[in-house]
């Protein structure tokens, strides 16, 4: 699992928008690539609350120790 970052574009300023979410490769035998598999949406800044952390956590099936091994991604006590 790992931390994306997207960026979108605005129509009436030059700054895009930017935004994370959380992203897992799984190998595709089909094709013979990595797929890249959508988790869940985190914010535009890398940073979570340790309830929204259980939340995503319970909702993708992980631990809360999963998700603080993840690169560029803070969990913060509220």
């Amino acid at each position: 699992m790992y931390l994306a970052k997207s960026f979108r574009k605005r129509a009436t300023k030059k700054t895009p928008w930017v935004y994370y979410f959380l992203r897992e490769s799984v190998w595709n035998p089909r094709t013979s690539r990595p797929r890249h598999i959508y988790k869940a949406y985190i914010g535009p800044h890398p940073v979570l609350t340790l309830e929204k952390a259980q939340k995503i956590a319970e909702k993708i099936g992980c631990t809360i120790d999963e998700l603080k091994r993840v690169r560029g991604l803070k969990i913060i006590e509220s």
